[in-house]
């Protein structure tokens, strides 16, 4: 234990325990408070108690967690993490706050779109197509944009440039696909999300360079 009113707050590591100075912080006249993890928000939360060596009882709420932009606001309670925003102003109501929201007048977009990952695709003759859910992380007004093209071509040509567009602006995470392929040959398929605050990308290949498809909007 450190020593009273010390105004550090120690975190273990796995290994050691390392004092982190502590600038907001509750009355150290506290007794009997309850802690508990917030794995969503990622912060320690403090509820109550009362004044030490007295009958007060305490109805206060206090979070620790970090808070890499300084502001006062921890963890995921900070609709900014990364940008100083202590008033939490966020006019459009979305995941986002005001100063780093890219479409702060759009309650469904408030992030940059991001490379669309885990395209999946299942089943024959009609294939089955689903990607991870850009939602949670760009907001819930996403779309996508489907391209694709034979693997005979692919392979001829070295690259993406002949793909076509087989669907555009899809408001879900996947899509099915009647066509058959010709005999031994196959349907690659690449994804992009798009939202009021731009266009992703349809990925990089191996060579880490963006893979480029002009046939889809």
């Amino acid at each position: 234990n450190g020593p009273d009113g010390e105004g550090k707050t120690w975190e273990f590591n796995g290994t050691n325990w390392i004092a982190q100075s502590t600038p907001f912080q509750p009355d150290p006249n506290r007794c009997w408070s309850q802690l508990a993890y917030d794995s969503k928000r990622e912060v320690v939360m403090l509820f109550g108690g009362e004044v030490c060596a007295s009958a007060i009882r305490l109805n206060d709420t206090w979070a620790y967690g970090p808070d890499p932009d300084g502001d006062g606001i921890v963890g995921k309670l900070d609709n900014c993490v990364n940008t100083p925003n202590a008033n939490q102003a966020n006019a459009d109501g979305d995941a986002a706050g005001d100063v780093c929201d890219c479409a702060p007048s759009d309650p469904g977009s408030f992030a940059q779109p991001v490379e669309v990952t885990n395209v999946r695709a299942s089943g024959k003759p009609t294939t089955n197509l689903s990607w991870d859910d850009q939602a949670p992380v760009v907001g819930p007004n996403v779309v996508y944009d489907l391209a694709t093209g034979l693997l005979t071509a692919l392979q001829t040509s070295g690259g993406f440039g002949g793909a076509t567009c087989l669907a555009n602006n899809l408001t879900s995470p996947g899509y099915t696909d009647s066509r058959t392929p010709p005999a031994a040959d196959g349907f690659y398929y690449l994804v992009r999300s798009a939202n009021a605050c731009g266009v992703g990308s349809y990925g990089t290949g191996s060579s880490g360079v963006t893979r480029t498809v002009t046939a889809c909007p």
